[in-house]
């Protein structure tokens, strides 16, 4: 915090925000490449540093957790407690590696002190976060490390590590999602190690092999966004790899299913698809996100605009404070405060395209459905809602039966106040969307490729495909089922109703079946999970999907804009496979 308070322009009035996000990135940055690094690190507090942090043994103390080294990062400033205690901590032979720029400051004012705290000779002074990785290399042996298959530590792996009194557990993870990662694992830690499968429960002991009695090693495959749970006991000694037995790192017996369709052996029984029979598990969405405004009496808007927009322009001109990003005063404390142009008449009138009206009807889902009047193609509908849908605040408002085939014009009237915010309402029922975003007849199957180009493009639900099977069981065969290519949250498995396994990541594709198969025919259920992304965005970057979300994702403009909608991709994309193996 006192690195953002040190972020003001000359005056200390108004702040760098862009300074201060940028200053932000860079230190996520850091940390993110030293957790690659595979150097495990605690952020020092600098209150709790002042309250319970001391030097004992030549080692930082803060309160029972104690550190032979620190790293400080680029920073402005440091309170006085910080510098007396790194002073204290260098003069006991502590080390710290420090980046630069260094603290001028002390509290936030100019200080010779801190400058010479950076000249003591326990400081190494290193220019980025990769001459920090390397200068951390030199002082400081890895707990743990995962080498790829070149030698260096695999960027692409992510670990956390936990002690008990009885044993250690290891998490591993790889964080790329479309590429796997064969590793060596290394580890200063002796004892017998398990490994763990999350998903299914199963146990197996992993063969290592031991380093001068110093460390052990052992090898693993991890599939992408796969992971692995190790548990080492420290009283228990580990099954050491031997000569012609079970290589290091090898699960015995070995874990988990291969893929089946590279095993010599394989048999395949069955494929379905590419076009299914399916089912919706939630009514399908149409996102309405665009309208023209008015104000009173005056004309509408000449130019169909984002909602968010529309409600700037809405609130420029009633002299209200902006809500379409968050600003440094949280909205709670002013939001409810009266407001001298509260109660002015507005409405917004949003268009949509219907070229086959639904025959059960559509629904309006809005948040504080009593706020509004509701006119469909110039009738009021009456705003009392029967329900929810997604969020207890969304209101499911029945709109009649006043669609018709091309153009519809929905129109929301409101006395518009401080407090209120207009946001993207959705049309929901028994239709199909067309990627040119038309309400349209729900197709008869689905086949294999992205759902949102067949009806389903802002849909927010699972959508279950449907296949059957006639079972001839074989003795000492096993029956995979093999998913291939998809997109989803996750995947559940079903075989006559009954829940066989579940896919929520690329490698853990390949669910045995071969325990709910019945002889003869059986019904197969996948159910593939979407989210709400596609429901509520963001839809108009330019520049495409960005790795984290936020207010300024929704809110684009000029050239970060595009009019057209982007989705996320969703459905499985190939045939599904059944193989069978022999039993193991």
């Amino acid at each position: 915090m006192a690195q953002i308070l040190t972020a003001a322009r000359p005056g200390g009035r108004n702040r760098d925000i862009p300074g201060i996000d940028e200053y932000g990135y860079a230190f996520n940055d850091l940390l993110q490449h030293m957790a690659r690094s595979h150097y495990d690190y605690d952020l020092g507090d600098e209150t709790i540093m002042a309250e319970a942090g001391g030097v004992r043994g030549g080692k930082l103390h803060v309160n029972q957790a104690a550190y032979e080294l620190i790293v400080l990062p680029p920073i402005r400033t440091m309170l006085r407690s910080t510098y007396e205690l790194l002073l204290d901590y260098l003069d006991a032979v502590g080390r710290i590696i420090a980046m630069t720029p260094g603290a001028a400051m002390i509290e936030g004012r100019s200080s010779e002190d801190a400058v010479r705290l950076y000249e003591h000779p326990g400081v190494t002074i290193v220019g980025s976060k990769e001459e920090a990785a390397r200068a951390l290399e030199l002082r400081v042996p890895r707990l743990v490390s995962l080498l790829g298959p070149y030698g260096a530590e695999a960027p692409e792996l992510l670990y956390m590590l936990k002690e008990t009194d009885s044993y250690y557990s290891l998490f591993v993870v790889n964080n790329d999602r479309d590429r796997a990662v064969d590793v060596t694992v290394s580890t200063a830690l002796i004892g017998c190690v398990e490994r763990w499968d999350a998903l299914t429960g199963r146990i197996d002991e992993v063969a290592v092999t031991l380093a001068d009695g110093a460390a052990m090693r052992f090898d693993a495959h991890l599939g992408p966004a796969d992971s692995r749970l190790y548990i080492i006991y420290k009283k228990k000694p580990p099954a050491e790899a031997s000569v012609g037995g079970a290589a290091a790192g090898e699960a015995r017996p070995s874990s988990g299913l291969a893929a089946v369709t590279r095993q010599a052996d394989a048999v395949l029984e069955q494929a379905f698809g590419p076009s299914f029979r399916f089912a919706r598990t939630m009514p399908n969405v149409l996102t309405l996100d665009t309208c023209r405004f008015r104000l009173g009496d005056a004309d509408w808007s000449a130019e169909e605009e984002d909602i968010w927009s529309a409600q700037r322009r809405i609130r420029e001109r009633l002299g209200m404070r902006p809500v379409h990003q968050n600003g440094m005063t949280q909205r709670y404390k002013w939001i409810h405060e009266p407001h001298p142009n509260d109660g002015t008449q507005a409405a917004f009138r949003l268009t949509f395209e219907v070229a086959d009206v639904p025959a059960s009807g559509v629904e309006l889902v809005i948040e504080g459905s009593q706020h509004y009047r509701i006119f469909l193609n110039g009738t009021e509908v009456p705003s009392s809602p029967v329900g929810w849908f997604v969020d207890r605040s969304m209101d499911r408002v029945p709109l009649g039966g006043g669609l018709v085939t091309g153009r519809n014009e929905l129109e929301l009237h409101c006395l518009y106040r401080q407090a209120l915010e207009v946001e993207d309402v959705y049309l929901i029922g028994d239709f199909a969307v067309s990627p040119d975003r038309r309400i349209v007849k729900e197709p008869l199957m689905l086949h294999a490729g992205d759902w949102c180009l067949q009806g389903y493009y802002h849909y927010n639900g699972s959508i279950v495909y449907q296949a059957d099977y006639e079972h001839q069981p074989a003795a000492q065969r096993r029956f995979i089922l093999e998913l291939g290519d998809c997109s989803a949250v996750t995947v559940e498995v079903r075989v006559n109703g009954h829940t066989a396994g579940h896919i929520p990541w690329k490698a853990a594709d390949g669910i045995d079946l071969t325990d709910y198969l019945a002889q003869g025919p059986n019904r197969l259920e996948i159910e593939v999970m979407g989210s709400p992304r596609n429901m509520f965005g963001p839809f108009h970057q330019a520049s495409g999907g960005t790795p984290t979300t936020s207010c300024e994702s929704f809110r684009k403009e000029g050239k970060e804009r595009t009019p057209q909608y982007l989705v996320q991709t969703y459905g499985l994309f190939g045939q599904i496979k059944l193989w069978s193996v022999p039993a193991r």
